[in-house]
């Protein structure tokens, strides 16, 4: 729209100079009247590119929050796993992809707040100066990272997802073994025997590296002796096979 202001005005002006009977003090006159055309085409020109910039900004910053739930989350999936005995996986399989979220957040975070002062600078200068050519350099170069790490903070993800996926996969079949167990009809009978024959009956890691999990029973009193504790099976698997799981009384 701005170049074809300007080819118009222009044309106008090829035509009002050729008029052999149009005296010469009413081509400055002729010009000065373009003066608002010109500062239209220029206004809006700016706005144009202004809004570009603007929306520029907002996918770079929508990236940088993104890249920061990433992090987050990776920090609670390792605070997760920590809290349950996962210390292995976590130094193993985890460690490496909450390095990559921060400095990747971090990166992004940075550029965020560089570019967004570059645009700023750079926006005046075309509005005051009319160079436009340092503020579409500024909107490439972003477009261009943001399309390069949003790609990164992508994988990032992925990777801290599979290994949610894994550990909750991992710590799931073992809490539906101790509800499975719970259920059996002699553990039933012992947890509402009176008096209180079961203190509690919970998952515990029978080894840290591999993580490995057990079923351990405590009796209320440590040297009883009721015959039903001896008839408790010794391992439990899941309906499918896939897992099973020492039982310990003691």
């Amino acid at each position: 729209m701005f170049s074809k202001l300007l080819s118009l005005a222009a044309a106008l002006l090829l035509v009002s100079a050729a008029g052999a009977a149009v005296p010469a003090a009413s081509d400055a006159d002729f010009a000065r009247s373009l003066e608002p055309v010109f500062s239209a085409a220029s206004d809006g020109h700016y706005k144009l590119v202004e809004k570009r910039a603007h929306q520029t900004l907002d996918v770079l910053k929508t990236l940088r929050d993104y890249a920061d739930e990433v992090k987050k989350g990776s920090e609670k999936l390792r605070k997760e796993m920590l809290d349950r005995h996962y210390q292995d996986w976590v130094n193993t399989r985890l460690t490496a992809e909450i390095f990559e979220a921060k400095a990747t957040n971090e990166t992004v975070d940075q550029t965020y707040a560089l570019e967004k002062k570059n645009v700023d600078a750079d926006l005046k200068a075309a509005k005051n100066a009319g160079d436009y050519d340092s503020i579409e350099k500024d909107l490439a170069r972003i477009s261009a990272f943001e399309a390069d790490y949003e790609g990164r903070v992508k994988a990032t993800e992925a990777k801290i997802a599979a290994v949610r996926r894994d550990y909750e996969r991992h710590y799931g079949n073992a809490t539906s073994a101790l509800a499975q167990f719970n259920q059996d009809a002699l553990v039933q009978e012992l947890l509402a025997a009176k008096p209180k024959l079961v203190k509690k009956i919970e998952l515990v890691p029978a080894s840290l590296r591999p993580i490995a999990w057990r079923i351990e029973l405590t009796k209320q009193e440590k040297d009883s002796n009721d015959p039903r504790f001896g008839r408790l099976p010794r391992t439990i698997s899941l309906p499918d096979g896939s897992a099973s799981y020492p039982i310990v009384v003691r």
